[in-house]
């Protein structure tokens, strides 16, 4: 079982073929899978899951068929808005992750909703302080204002829907 301790962070990864890729510990957050050539290139950083957590609709490409030919498990753990996330759809993310043999990816549209998802986890899961959570949540990509604030209030606060 592997745990998210926040230690290992590497965020200047070299991909042409993600708007948004790095690493933290064992888990990659990535932005949206769209050709094969991506799920060829998260073969060589050996990632043994794939964690998608956009809505099934979102886009065009089937990521779940992509996944078919490759070694990479592939998890739809559909999020549509992490404003309205329990506690219970948290604690699932995270065993999903910490059951994992290897490496991970999380991946959404822009990376966005993983960096929260991560963040609040971190918090309310694995019982990291507010403020690590919090600054965590801006290192791994979270950057779209709204969602910022509704993290930043959910974990200042404690509450969770």
């Amino acid at each position: 079982m592997k745990s998210l301790n926040l230690q290992d962070k590497e965020f200047d990864l070299q991909s042409d073929s993600f708007d948004h890729f790095v690493r933290v510990d064992h888990v990659f957050i990535a932005s949206k899978i769209s050709s094969h050539d991506q799920i060829k290139e998260l073969e060589r950083y050996h990632i043994t899951k794939a964690i998608d957590v956009k809505e099934i609709h979102e886009t065009e490409f089937s990521d779940e068929e992509a996944f078919k030919g490759s070694s990479i498990e592939y998890i739809h753990f559909p999020i549509s808005k992490v404003e309205n996330i329990k506690f219970e759809e948290l604690l699932a993310l995270n065993q999903l992750i910490e059951n994992s043999s290897g490496k991970v990816l999380i991946y959404c549209m822009s990376g966005n909703r993983v960096s929260a998802l991560l963040a609040l986890i971190s918090c309310f899961v694995k019982g990291h302080p507010k403020n690590r959570a919090l600054s965590f949540s801006k290192e791994v990509g979270l950057i779209h204002p709204d969602l910022t604030k509704t993290v930043s209030q959910m974990i200042t606060t404690g509450r969770l829907k």
